[in-house]
């Protein structure tokens, strides 16, 4: 009987050796995992943010990839105090039909986004000023359609009129739009699974249909670039493009259509034939 409880006892602390190795080495793992990222954390502060954003073991996932403001030459004799014009500003008619196209769907956010689009380079409104409209901004059955925009730059707001095809893509979004949870909330775009849409989720969706559509180097700014450009280019008036566009001062108006202006010009010239007598 004694034998029998001297091994009872032994086996006893063997297993509560082995558990307590268990425990232990369990937590020390847990600490070893919490310790190396702040480890990590700790070492880049140190470094430089440009080393950070190009070499560490997070640049293996999918990023956009920037430049070091020391890497870019710029021409000499450049004048600063004017806006740098940026080759490829405008998008495309043949890259926006690209991009309606990788909006054909039957969901919520393909209808927002196609109706975002639209607006967005028909009538060259800010981002942030399409993202904080309001359902009550809308009047589509006024002629012509219009949407009201609050929040314009500087606090200055303004009365857009919509074209046909813009006022028809709303009004197919906010048919959708009535089956989702927020469907109350005043706020006009929504996303998806029931949550608000931001400024950041607009342009990460439009970033989205581009790179579906092949159109490298999207912006949702180049929108407004665009729409400047084609309605200029259709015979529109300069005065009218500054209303629409919310420009008070004629230098802006220079600053987004000065990239496409020989186009605009090469196109005119052929239209006007004035070598005919």
């Amino acid at each position: 009987m004694a034998a029998m409880a001297k091994v009872s006892a032994a086996g006893h602390r063997r297993s509560k050796l082995l558990n307590g190795i268990l425990i232990n080495g369990s937590l020390g793992l847990i600490c070893l995992l919490w310790l190396i990222p702040l480890l990590g954390l700790l070492v880049s502060s140190f470094r430089d943010r440009s080393d950070i954003i190009s070499s560490g073991w997070w640049t293996v996932f999918p990023h956009q990839e920037y430049v070091n403001s020391t890497q870019v030459q710029l021409t000499k004799g450049l004048p600063l105090d004017q806006p740098i014009q940026v080759e490829g500003a405008t998008v495309s008619d043949d890259q926006l039909r690209a991009m309606l196209r990788a909006c054909r769907g039957p969901d919520l956010r393909d209808r927002r986004d196609e109706a975002i689009l639209r607006l967005m380079f028909t009538t060259g409104a800010r981002a942030g000023e399409v993202a904080a409209m309001q359902v009550n901004d809308l009047n589509l059955r006024s002629v012509p359609p219009t949407v009201i925009i609050r929040r314009g730059k500087g606090g200055k707001g303004r009365v857009v009129p919509l074209a046909v095809e813009t006022a028809a893509a709303i009004d197919k979004y906010l048919r959708a739009r009535r089956l989702h949870r927020l469907k109350a909330d005043p706020a006009l775009w929504l996303g998806d699974r029931g949550k608000h849409f931001s400024y950041d989720a607009m342009h990460q969706s439009l970033g989205m249909r581009a790179q579906i559509a092949g159109v490298t180097g999207f912006h949702p700014h180049r929108l407004r670039h665009t729409a400047a450009h084609r309605w200029l280019s259709k015979g529109g008036s300069e005065g009218g493009l500054m209303a629409v566009a919310g420009w008070t001062r004629p230098d802006m108006l220079m600053r987004y259509t000065k990239a496409q202006a020989s186009a605009r010009a090469a196109e005119e010239a052929q239209r006007l034939n004035l070598g005919e007598l």
